[in-house]
């Protein structure tokens, strides 16, 4: 098994040499007891204005094992997490922050539950959370709606803590701010069988929080018009015409067939306009 660790970043400096160390000694004590096992990590920098880029740049320099992918202007964590799933080379990737509040001591509990068979997807549930109360409620109510209107089967579908197979991800259109809506979009490509780890969490040691009381009021127009986006197929996987067989993914792959049925959407049909990421390079992620 091949894991990619996707980290949205933005304005971390204060995090990232801890967050790398902490990643590598938990990960390669993983690999030591999986032989056949590898993993990277790709640094999702979203255009930081401070020193975490040229922090990023030696810590890549140093470690073969993470790769730095830079949006040349601000797209957001939604976009920031396209890049990194486009790049991604595993069978299994992990989301997971950058600001330290989640512990990456917990990555082998995710990857356990992938390893066993039980899950194609395991959502982090932060234990404990240590967020103000304003922060805390308006997490709540957002869990509460999810639940409601997309009937998804965790407790903290917006942990930013989860580990997926990668083929739910090929080619998934993203956004406005979809990173908070990933799990029931995921179940809407066919993953089945989802279970939820208690993690760790702890209050933000380093830099400003990026989230408040106003990102948490947007949140409900937000999610009605993801809703939207999902009836209208906005998120399946791409058909394309395959002669006599009729449609099948344009990825070749057929895992999701295993799932209820879901409307095939066309290669030529519509589809929103969503942010465009870029390598560091300039070229297109």
């Amino acid at each position: 098994m091949r894991v990619t660790i996707v980290t949205p970043i933005y304005n971390e400096e204060g995090n990232l040499r801890e967050l790398a160390d902490r990643v590598v000694k938990v990960m390669e004590a993983w690999r030591a007891g999986h032989p056949a096992a590898d993993w990277e990590m790709l640094a999702c920098d979203d255009c930081s204005t401070d020193g975490g880029p040229a922090i990023l740049e030696e810590l890549a320099a140093k470690n073969p094992r993470l790769r730095v992918l830079r949006n040349p202007s601000r797209g957001g964590q939604t976009a920031a997490l396209a890049a990194g799933f486009r790049h991604a080379s595993g069978d299994v990737v992990v989301t997971m922050d950058a600001d330290l509040q989640v512990f990456p001591e917990d990555l082998p509990l995710l990857l356990a539950e992938i390893e066993s068979g039980r899950a194609e997807l395991v959502n982090g549930r932060r234990a404990r959370r240590q967020h103000n109360c304003i922060l805390r409620a308006t997490s709540a109510l957002g869990n509460a709606a999810m639940r409601l209107l997309f009937r998804v089967p965790v407790r903290d579908a917006a942990s930013n803590y989860m580990a997926v197979m990668a083929r739910y991800l090929k080619d998934l259109p993203l956004a406005g701010n979809d990173h908070r809506y990933l799990v029931p979009i995921l179940m809407r490509r066919g993953v089945r069988k989802i279970v939820e780890v208690a993690v760790r969490h702890e209050a933000r040691r380093s830099g400003r929080s990026k989230y408040g009381l106003l990102k948490g009021i947007r949140g409900l127009p937000e999610m009605i018009r993801a809703y939207f986006r999902m009836r209208r197929g906005f998120y399946d996987p791409v058909m394309v015409a395959s002669g006599d067989a009729g449609l099948c993914p344009a990825s070749g792959r057929d895992e999701l067939s295993a799932g209820p049925a879901m409307p095939a959407r066309s290669a030529g049909a519509a589809r929103e306009d969503r942010p465009l990421e870029r390598s560091s390079d300039g070229r297109n992620c």
